[in-house]
């Protein structure tokens, strides 16, 4: 298992094995495609295109289109170890605007069982509507109840937002979006639970009108509740999630990959990647004074 520093700054022509990412050949990869270029960059000479054109039929909802970067299997961490990342995103025009599934990236563990069970990421930057937000993941949770029993819909202190699932067997933590927006789609996570908490630090996810944004993250996963998240952009901290975190009983480690993923749709949709780094240091990734730990 690799633990140094690594970084991709996608300045050559063609991905292989020396690379820490790679496009992963599989039916619903083949729904994208991606294009080294040196028009649109963040730093550097060069920047990386992922985009994903119509593969599935709208309404397929077991269908899925994907034009993803994954980490190097013979890179990845094991499952639980705290591990920094650093990647910089630009939205193309036309920014999808549809209700459906978006991701741009995330964070999973291995699954070492038979394909078609399901196991969301356990940190996810999504899109809804063109608005940008961060959810974690952990094994289904029970709601915390009012006095009468009921579900309790308004989360005090030290409490978080959940959207349980009961049929994954999974609870989606809302973290932070963006401050001017709001989502009718938001109003799923309508339970509370105290064993995830969130500290908001005054900033929001950037808008996608905003140009590039540099994401930062640090994501040390623990089912079990010793689980924490740091999201930052552009270098102001987002937030901090500690907690359950994660899923019991999949894989040995875990691993990223950053690029277009969403149900099926009749449009293309593209964005930009550059500057991607992973480290088990913070100073590698943020300036020092940044760093939270």
């Amino acid at each position: 298992m690799a633990s140094s520093f690594l970084s991709e700054p996608f300045e050559y022509s063609d991905f292989s094995s020396r690379n820490v990412l790679f496009y992963k050949d599989n039916k619903e990869q083949r729904a994208g495609r991606y294009e080294f270029q040196s028009d649109m960059v963040r730093s550097g000479r060069g920047a990386v295109r992922l985009e994903v054109d119509e593969h599935c039929s709208s309404d397929d909802e077991g269908c899925s289109e994907r034009a993803e970067l994954w980490e190097q299997s013979h890179l990845r961490r094991p499952y639980g170890t705290g591990t920094w990342y650093s990647f910089s995103v630009l939205l193309a025009d036309p920014v999808p605007q549809g209700d459906r599934r978006h991701v741009l990236a995330q964070w999973k563990r291995a699954i070492d069982r038979p394909a078609g069970q399901n196991s969301s990421p356990f940190l996810a930057i999504r899109m809804r509507q063109g608005v940008l937000y961060v959810t974690a993941e952990t094994h289904l949770l029970e709601p915390l109840k009012n006095q009468d029993g009921s579900v309790k819909r308004v989360c005090g202190p030290g409490e978080a937002r959940i959207w349980n699932r009961p049929e994954d067997g999974q609870s989606r933590v809302f973290i932070a979006g963006n401050a001017d927006r709001s989502l009718d789609r938001f109003s799923a996570y309508n339970a509370c639970t105290d064993q995830i908490s969130i500290t908001h630090h005054g900033s929001a996810i950037p808008s996608v009108q905003s140009g590039w944004i540099d994401f930062a993250a640090y994501v040390e996963p623990d089912p079990d509740g010793a689980g924490r998240i740091e999201v930052f952009a552009n270098n102001n901290h987002i937030a901090t999630v500690t907690g359950a975190i994660g899923h019991r009983d999949l894989g040995p480690t875990q691993y990223f990959k950053i690029g277009p993923y969403r149900e099926g749709h009749n449009e293309p949709w593209a964005f930009f990647v550059d500057n991607f780094a992973r480290s088990a240091s913070c100073s590698d990734i943020l300036p020092t004074d940044k760093c939270p730990l």
